[in-house]
C-alpha cells in the first residue's frame, strides 16, 4: 500500500467527538480488504502501541485491543488543517512531535464548572476583556472551548458563528494553573475549601 494514498479527514464535533471520512485511489472492493492490506499491529508490537497510545488516551477500549478494536500505524505525508475556508499546511514532522493538550481531559468538566457555579463572574470577565455591555441584545458571551492556548468565546444567541479567542499569556502546561489566569476561578479571600 505504499504507493497509495487514503486521506483521513477528520472533523471535531465536541470534545471526545471526532467524525472520521477516508478517501482515497484505493485498489481495495472493501473496508476488510484494505484493512487486510494495511499493516495492523500484532502481538508485542501491539501491546507497546497500545501502552504508548494509553499514555496519551487512557481508554478502557484498549482492554478489548485484539478483539473489538484493533490498532494500525499510518505514515502520515501531509497535513492539513482547514478553518473559515481557508487551508494551512502544517509539517508532518511538527504535527508528530506536538504533545496533546493538557487542559482537555478537563475541558469538559471546567465549561460546565464556569457556567453553573461562576456564571455571572465568567460573564463579567469575559465583558471587561472584550469591552462589552452586560446587555447586549444577543445575550451574554459565553465560553465555548478552553484549550492550552485560551478560551474561545461564542458572542450572540447559542449556536452563533461569530467566535473570538482570548489568548493567555503562554501556552497552559497543567490545568492547575488556569486559576491563575481565569480570575473568575480565584478563590475569593473569605471562601473556604470544599469538604
Amino acid at each position: 500500500m505504499p504507493d497509495q494514498l487514503l486521506t483521513i479527514e477528520t472533523t471535531r464535533l465536541a470534545a471526545r467527538n471526532v467524525r472520521l471520512r477516508l478517501t482515497g485511489e484505493l485498489d481495495y472492493d472493501s473496508a476488510a480488504d484494505l484493512i487486510a492490506a494495511a499493516a495492523e499491529l500484532r502481538g508485542d508490537e501491539a501491546r507497546d502501541a497500545a501502552v504508548e497510545f494509553a499514555a496519551v488516551e487512557p481508554t478502557g477500549d484498549l482492554l478489548d485491543l485484539g478483539t473489538r478494536f484493533r490498532l494500525f500505524r499510518f505514515e502520515v505525508v501531509e497535513v492539513r488543517w482547514e478553518r473559515a475556508g481557508v487551508v494551512h499546511r502544517i509539517d508532518p514532522v511538527e504535527y508528530a512531535e506536538a504533545e496533546p493538550d493538557p487542559v482537555h481531559p478537563v475541558e469538559a468538566r471546567l465549561l460546565a464548572d464556569l457556567a453553573e457555579c461562576h456564571g455571572t463572574q465568567v460573564t463579567e470577565y469575559l465583558c471587561r476583556q472584550l469591552g462589552l455591555t452586560e446587555h447586549t441584545p444577543d445575550g451574554p458571551p459565553r465560553v465555548v472551548r478552553i484549550d492550552r492556548y485560551g478560551l474561545v468565546v461564542a458572542l450572540g444567541q447559542p449556536g452563533a458563528r461569530r467566535r473570538v479567542r482570548l489568548a493567555f499569556p503562554g501556552p497552559v502546561a497543567d490545568p492547575a494553573e488556569l486559576p491563575r489566569l481565569l480570575p473568575p476561578l480565584r478563590p475569593t479571600a473569605n471562601a473556604r475549601p470544599p469538604r
